[in-house]
């Protein structure tokens, strides 16, 4: 209630599925048994966070062979060899229409909000699309209404304009899952960030998701199509090398470090459909920049205003509302009469 969270990304892996999804894999005979009650523990937690409304993106974070270079993505030898594996990806295919058929089914997950079929895919990855493709059209044949978030690859805008393709307001259009963009945002690790002072790093992210400008996120009926980006990896952290730049006296530096803080939680309010935060807490103190828990309580992250309505003053709105609605709809009709009574006054038409 403090941090007015309404939906949590949980990260699994393949192996979270037990035993069966694990044959010819590193996790494969005993060491698959120690994940024997994951999937069972994760639609119990689904269930939990449900109770309290709080909706879940269920994240396949770690793929066989791995979606990116780093271990968390799914293997330890450094390569991303999901994307060069056909055995591979048919593997993370058959886990991720096993999740949606769960999904489909499963009272315990009716609070899930959607499925992120990859997580931190490497930049320009071999037939990436390829698959993303076909997982959507498998996906929508099992269930056509889950939002599908996929890893933009360190290239958004290629995968908005792929997002596009699933996302038409085209009554002809075959019906599929909706396609999300899931992104991250980082400014400590590359250059980009080490070689700018806070208040730089402060100014750049309000400059954030430029890419969704009105070629791709204006009127989406005049554009037949709409995108979406959800910031699924973001944290407070600036690197050491960023800290030393401020021009900022010593007892302003934490003021400094809020106010890149309130910018990223501002942007991703105003462009992105959600964000998540990595990571929930952090067991270092150290690492107090990267727990949610300490950003909330520091004031760092802030929530959207429109998340501490109270329950009667969200009902209040929806009454006026309602009251307004008949109005709006009949002031609408008599627009559009009037128009096409004066542009074809002979014309026949029907409601």
């Amino acid at each position: 209630t403090v941090a007015h969270c309404n939906h949590i990304r949980l990260s699994i892996a393949y192996w979270t599925l037990g035993p069966d999804f694990c044959k010819n894999t590193p996790f494969a005979m005993q060491p698959s048994e120690v994940c024997v009650n994951g999937w069972s523990a994760t639609k119990s937690l689904c269930a939990r966070c449900l109770s309290h409304g709080i909706g879940v993106l269920i994240d396949l974070h770690a793929g066989p062979g791995g979606f990116g270079q780093d271990s968390h993505t799914g293997s330890t030898n450094g390569e991303a060899d999901f994307w060069t594996s056909i055995l591979n990806e048919d593997r993370a295919t058959r886990c991720l229409i096993f999740i949606a058929d769960e999904i489909a089914r499963d009272p315990q997950l009716a609070g899930v909000i959607g499925l992120q079929i990859c997580n931190e895919a490497i930049y320009n990855a071999p037939g990436m699309y390829g698959w993303y493709k076909d997982v959507v059209q498998t996906i929508s044949k099992v269930r056509n209404d889950i939002p599908i978030y996929i890893s933009d690859g360190w290239d958004i805008r290629r995968a908005l304009n792929f997002s596009r393709m699933y996302n038409s307001v085209n009554e002809e259009a075959t019906a599929s899952c909706p396609v999300i963009v899931e992104t991250h945002r980082y400014y400590c690790f590359d250059s980009e960030g080490t070689s700018r002072s806070p208040e730089q790093i402060t100014e750049r992210v309000g400059r954030n998701l430029w890419e969704l400008n009105d070629s791709l996120s204006a009127n989406v009926f005049d554009l037949k199509s709409a995108v979406a980006v959800y910031v699924g990896d973001y944290s407070m952290s600036l690197a050491p090398d960023t800290r030393s730049k401020t021009d900022a006296p010593l007892d302003r530096h934490e003021e400094v470090r809020r106010a890149s803080g309130h910018a990223e939680s501002k942007r991703w309010q105003e462009k992105a459909i959600g964000s998540a935060f990595w990571t929930l807490k952090r067991e270092r103190q150290a690492g107090a920049d990267w727990g949610f828990k300490e950003q909330v309580r520091d004031k760092s992250n802030l929530a959207p205003k429109w998340l501490f309505l109270s329950e009667s003053e969200i009902r209040e709105y929806v009454s006026v509302a309602e009251e307004v609605r008949g109005g709006l709809l009949g002031l609408a009709i008599q627009e559009h009469v009037e128009h096409w009574e004066k542009t074809m006054p002979q014309g026949q038409f029907e409601f």
